[in-house]
């Protein structure tokens, strides 16, 4: 407990209540009711779809607010958090078709951040859109980079850098 020491006579009484409740009740291995239990894609997708439609503040990451603040919005605005399916992406250019994720470079570098970035981008893909990644690194070391290549983009190049 923070802040209070606890007597050791209650400590001795706490413990033994929980170990007398644990040999009562085995919910342990095979006996737990999540035992063997996962969740399929199918379920997933539906509640990935159900929760895009709560409204959950999502505040913006330190590399996501580089990138807004150093783009110029007087040609092309753009909307945080937008959700495209059942996706959720950092930055989007609804009328230009185009996301913009921002990666952190940890969170990224994982097998199952990395196998989500492949669906979202075949999902992108599929749906005709266009999408630009940039990693923690590239928009720490260069925001203003970062940000031309969007521009590029959308003033009419149209081929992703």
């Amino acid at each position: 407990m923070k802040g209070k020491k606890m007597p050791e006579e209650a400590k001795r009484l706490i413990s033994e209540a929980k170990r007398k409740w644990h040999e009562e009740h085995d919910i342990s291995g095979k006996n737990h009711p999540f035992f063997g239990k996962h969740v399929s894609l199918q379920a997933r997708e539906k509640i990935r779809a159900a929760r895009l439609k709560q409204i959950i503040p999502s505040k913006d990451t330190t590399i996501e607010k580089l990138i807004q603040k150093n783009y110029n919005v007087e040609k092309f605005t753009f909307q945080k958090h937008y959700s495209i399916g059942c996706w959720q992406v950092d930055i989007a250019f609804p009328d230009q078709k185009l996301v913009v994720e921002c990666d952190g470079d940890y969170w990224h570098q994982l097998a199952r951040k990395k196998l989500r970035d492949e669906e979202l981008n075949k999902y992108i893909d599929e749906i005709r859109w266009k999408i630009l990644h940039f990693h923690e690194h590239e928009i720490l070391r260069s925001p203003s980079e970062c940000v031309d290549k969007i521009e590029v983009y959308l003033n009419g190049s149209r081929t992703v850098i």
